[in-house]
């Protein structure tokens, strides 16, 4: 608390993957770039990685587009005026990267993108290019859902509708608000944690909310690296669902005004 006796408000900085085309690199396959603007307030208070993946694997820029195609019930990242199969070099590298990765929040992935696209991406038969037939995500979107199945996750598509950016951003402040907690291997600092959170953590759902404070209020008879498993398993299912309330979460977002 401070001098006043309320309970000091603290955020962590949020570690967040994004697609480097958007706004840090010409990387595209036609070699341009994609303003973002919502990228580009979060610059100074979130830790960005900007990364692209078909870049990673060798492919430069401009370069011939890629594809992914279905053959039976497998999938397959193709270059169809090369005739290469990149599938397995895109599979090694997600993998491998993604496994590096310590402490991220979130990912801003380019929408409707080979590679990185978590949704609405192209599927095309392996016997008929002319149209997709298909739609899913990407190779490295899909394996970012795979490894992170609770990290906020969205494209830059979708966080240019306000109730999608305003929940993810309260993800990302809220996780890197607990990793700190979790740092500071503190019962006390859990304990002001959830006091602080408690109306956003309500606007989801009353009932966890309250599982939640239970957990907090016992943690004097478990180990606390156990209370904190515990508590931050609970606190990013909780963060899943959809608010049922926003204005906590306007309030909230009114600290940071990224």
């Amino acid at each position: 608390m401070n001098k006043s006796g309320s309970i000091r408000r603290t955020f962590g900085r949020p570690r967040v993957v994004v697609s480097k085309c958007l706004g840090f690199e010409a990387v595209r396959y036609n070699g341009g770039i994609i303003p973002c603007e919502f990228v580009d307030k979060l610059r100074g208070t979130v830790e960005l990685i900007p990364l692209c993946p078909e870049m990673e694997i060798g492919l430069g820029t401009p370069r011939d587009p890629i594809h992914i195609a279905r053959r039976g019930s497998k999938d397959f990242l193709l270059q169809p005026a090369t005739g290469r199969d990149l599938t397995d070099r895109m599979t090694r590298f997600s993998e491998k990267f993604l496994r590096s990765l310590s402490d991220v929040d979130g990912f801003i992935l380019k929408s409707r993108s080979p590679s990185c696209g978590t949704r609405d991406v192209k599927i095309y038969s392996d016997k008929e290019r002319e149209s997709p037939f298909d739609r899913g995500a990407g190779f490295f979107g899909r394996k970012v859902m795979e490894l992170f199945p609770e990290a906020a996750i969205e494209d830059e598509k979708r966080l240019s509708y306000p109730r999608i950016r305003q929940r993810f951003l309260a993800r990302v402040f809220t996780f890197a608000a607990f990793r700190e907690v979790k740092k500071s291997n503190s019962r006390a600092r859990l304990m002001e944690f959830h006091l602080q959170n408690y109306p956003l953590l309500m606007s989801y759902s009353s009932r966890k909310t309250r599982l939640m404070e239970k957990i907090v209020s016992n943690c004097e008879r478990k180990p606390l690296e156990a209370v904190l498993a515990d508590y931050g398993a609970h606190l990013q299912r909780i963060l899943q669902r959809r608010p049922r309330e926003w204005g906590a979460i306007e309030n909230y977002l009114k600290y940071l005004n990224p």
